[in-house]
């Protein structure tokens, strides 16, 4: 029977994270929140590739649409209702 490897949270962050973004005390504030799934064993966290790849796709933004056309220009003041001359 094989298992997956383990890493500790300073581990994971220095491979998934490389640049520094994400650091171990990041993800062990995500695994107290439960956004990432992890095994405590004599205190200290460890995580799988898999559970740090199932927290990014549950992270995942979609894009936005693109922006609106510009807004219709503002009619001229005498051709807007309460204003102009009376």
């Amino acid at each position: 029977m094989t298992t997956a490897p383990r890493y500790s949270l300073r581990e994971a962050a220095e491979t998934f994270f490389r640049g520094g973004r994400v650091t171990a005390r990041t993800l062990a504030r995500y695994v107290r929140q439960g956004r990432l799934a992890a095994e405590s064993v004599g205190g200290q966290y460890f995580v799988t590739e898999s559970a740090v790849a199932s927290m990014l796709a549950a992270s995942t933004v979609q894009p936005k649409r693109s922006a609106p056309e510009e807004p219709a220009a503002w009619p001229a003041p005498e051709n807007r209702p309460g204003c102009g001359s009376a």
